[in-house]
């Protein structure tokens, strides 16, 4: 199983923008590749009747112009590391990353409309994914509905990484985040805000706050 990314995504725009960009998202599709581990999957058509808000409705292998054949393709197994990570086949997984930013779609019950009452309206909510934040999906959402302000961000607490997207051009990355709580957070006001958001600081326990929670030394 993957590590997840936790996300927190804001779109704003006009309430009749936003609309037809939720339209768009919730298009129902069906998807054939199903889970079943890491790189492991199965060949299975399964039907999206209310995806709320897929990747698949971004950019899909179809709009790209691949075939089921090679989209439903085994991903190679290389031993080359930096030829990997260049993601350049047009298998289910190798495109999914290319394209979207992570290996599979998401999963997004917990996004919320509101009409803001002043012209303006807004999706809001969080979604997990899997390994890496969804940057690609939500840069090429951006281009395609220019008119509204698309922000992205996202924490992995195992890997230690935290950062944030904007459809204007924010694209702020931070490694280390256990350290970075000791040192610069406080000064950098984005930071500070995403380890606020996500709650960041919850997640790591210093040595005395160990000793605490366990009962110190427990020597004899």
């Amino acid at each position: 199983m993957p590590n997840w990314v936790y996300n927190g995504l804001t779109i704003e725009g006009n309430p009749e923008q936003v609309k037809s960009l939720i339209k768009q998202m919730n298009k129902p599709f069906v998807y054939s590749i199903t889970a079943v581990g890491d790189l492991a999957y199965d060949v299975k058509q399964t039907k999206y009747v209310n995806p709320i808000f897929a990747f698949h409705n971004i950019y899909n292998y179809r709009d790209a112009g691949i075939t089921d054949e090679v989209y439903h393709g085994q991903p190679p197994r290389s031993t080359d590391f930096s030829q990997a990570m260049k993601f350049e086949t047009n298998d289910w997984y190798n495109f999914n990353v290319r394209e979207w930013g992570t290996k599979w779609d998401v999963s997004t019950e917990g996004l919320e409309y509101t009409d803001n009452g002043d012209g303006t309206s807004t999706i809001e909510g969080y979604f997990d994914s899997a390994w890496s934040p969804p940057v690609e999906a939500f840069t090429t959402l951006a281009q395609d509905w220019d008119s509204c302000y698309i922000e992205l961000r996202y924490f992995e607490p195992g890997m230690g990484f935290i950062g944030l997207y904007d459809s204007e051009g924010g694209d702020d990355y931070w490694e280390n985040v256990d350290e970075l709580l000791e040192t610069t957070a406080e000064e950098d006001p984005v930071l500070h805000g995403l380890i606020e958001d996500f709650g960041a600081a919850d997640w790591y326990v210093s040595e005395e706050e160990m000793e605490t929670v366990w009962g110190g030394n427990n020597e004899a």
